[in-house]
Order: structure tokens, then sequence, then C-alpha cells
């Protein structure tokens, strides 16, 4: 959790620094859907998220941007058994997984900036701080690891003013493997797609 905030701490305390036109800050609620590796640790939606976004406006159509956020899922699960390299338990479980992301993203708008409504496309590449907890009776296990991963996104901006747009953004989160994982496999990546709903501030 320091990390998140110290993260979301600097892009937030950049804006007032550079509060130019040329520059957006957006501020989002987040939702998870997690699939591949991730959907078959976890089976429920994750709707404990937030993020935050400082964009640099290259020209009227293309910006680049640093983005940060974290994002939750947590399911219960009765008479599960789990395999782990020192054993098997079984009973009833708790598993937790949380990201926190830290990427650079390059983003184009199919408007102008004074058009109602803005479609536009974003690629983002950056690092994945990826921490799974599990639980079961009297047992707990947890790990963080550290992954590369790559977030194709589309999305609308709806203006509401000169300064400020509701955004709607859907992406899809490819973390690659970096390890074993916490259940001893060889393959710890993972994905899931995103659903972000905010506003855009710009001056």
């Amino acid at each position: 959790m320091k990390r998140i905030l110290v993260l979301l701490a600097l892009i937030i305390c950049a804006v007032p620094s550079y509060a130019a036109r040329d520059w957006d800050f957006t501020a989002t609620w987040n939702m998870g859907v997690p699939t591949g590796n991730l959907g078959r640790y976890i089976h429920e939606y994750g709707w404990s998220g937030f993020g935050a976004e400082l964009q640099y406006q290259l020209d009227d159509h293309n910006e680049f941007g640093i983005a940060s956020g974290w994002q939750r899922w947590e399911a219960f699960y009765r008479d599960e058994l789990t395999q782990f390299p020192q054993g098997a338990l079984f009973g009833s479980q708790i598993r937790r997984v949380s990201t926190v992301p830290l990427i650079a993203t390059i983003q184009h708008t199919m408007a102008d900036r004074i058009d109602k409504i803005q479609p536009f496309m974003k690629l983002g590449a950056g690092v994945y701080w990826m921490t799974k907890v599990f639980e079961a009776d009297v047992y707990s296990f947890s790990e963080t690891t550290t992954h590369f991963g790559l977030m194709p996104a589309a999305g609308l901006n709806f203006r509401l003013n000169r300064e400020t747009n509701m955004v709607v953004q859907l992406d899809y989160n490819a973390i690659f493997d970096s390890g074993e994982t916490l259940a001893g496999a060889d393959d710890n990546s993972y994905s899931y797609i995103g659903i972000k709903v905010g506003f855009t501030f710009s001056q």
C-alpha cells in the first residue's frame, strides 16, 4: 500500500507544477475481469480499484502519459483442494490478488478536442507488481512478483466543458511470466480486462 500511495502522490503532485494547457490529469474508478492464469486462480470480478494518469499533449490528437493505480480481487472457496510443492491443503480458502502498474502510455484521439465525443486508442508498456495471498484455516501464504506487461486500450472521452471530460476506457493487461507461481507452477503470467470510468481535467 505504501508503494501505491507514493506512486499516485508523485503523479498528483506533478499536476500543479506543470499546470499548463498542454497537460491532462485523469482519475478513474477501475474494475477488473480476470482472464488466463489469473482467472483460473480467482473467479471473481474485481470491483475495488482506482487509477491516475498524467498526459502531455504532443499535438491536437496525440498524448504521452504515465499511468499508475491499484486493482484488487478477492474470492472465498469452500471445500477446495490446492496443491503446493510441500503438499496439499483442503478446506475453506480465501484468495486475494492485487496489482500495481506503473506504465508509459501513448494515446491517439480520433477527433478534435472540441468535439462532444472523442474516441481514442492507447498503448501502454511498463512494470506490474503482483501480490497474491492464500489463506486456508491457520495457514497463510503470500508473494509479490515483478513483471513486464503491455496494455492495449480503447475508449471514449465525453466533453463536459472546456476543462473537463468524462472518460470510459476498456483495456487488456498482458502481464508476462517472471518465474514460478505461489503453488510452484512454472508460468506466473497473468492477464485481465480493465474497465475504467472517470474524469480528465485539462488546463
